[in-house]
């Protein structure tokens, strides 16, 4: 069964699943250094979840999706990236760099959204008469760090207290 990839390019494309092509994602992997499979359902699963991580950060994104009923939360309007309002007809370029990263994480055999569970974070073992015993994860403050996806997404993403933000512009 081949898992088909549709593009969003800004057009609020419908059934959208990813941010980027496949071609576009082996050419950022290979200038990387990185050859992905080449099998298109491996390398297109993983586009989509690289997508499923960007999707989940949609309350935190700059702007409003400029269609209620669009597939994915780009593109956006009344957004501004260094002072600059973002056209609402095209998708970011750090978006896109985003989700070509998190695509080298998967392939890596990272999980962008790993479902934790007690049992993954034994912090005492049972030997003999001692008891095995978890550590909660989130409360040890437990979760994936992409600190390269963070940097290109830092200027798409709200500020502030409550994720509220003011744009000034020097005229």
């Amino acid at each position: 069964m081949a898992i088909e990839i549709i593009v969003e390019d800004g057009t609020n494309v419908t059934g959208a699943n990813s941010y980027n092509s496949i071609d576009t994602l082996r050419s950022f992997a290979l200038d990387r250094g990185v050859i992905l499979s080449s099998t298109e359902d491996t390398v297109a699963v993983m586009a989509i979840k690289a997508t499923d991580y960007l999707e989940s950060k949609a309350e935190q994104y700059k702007g409003l999706p400029t269609n209620e009923v669009q597939s994915l939360a780009w593109p956006r309007s009344g957004v501004y990236v260094y002072g600059v309002e973002q056209s609402s007809t095209t998708i970011p370029k750090q978006l896109k760099i985003a989700h070509a990263m998190l695509v080298l994480a998967v392939n890596e055999g990272l999980s962008l959204l790993p479902n934790f569970s007690p049992q993954d974070y034994v912090i005492e073992e049972a030997v003999g008469s001692i008891k095995t015993k978890y550590a909660d994860p989130l409360s040890v403050g437990i979760e994936n760090t992409f600190t390269g996806v963070d940097a290109f997404l830092e200027p798409l993403m709200l500020r502030g207290l409550n994720s509220f933000s003011i744009q000034t512009i020097r005229v």
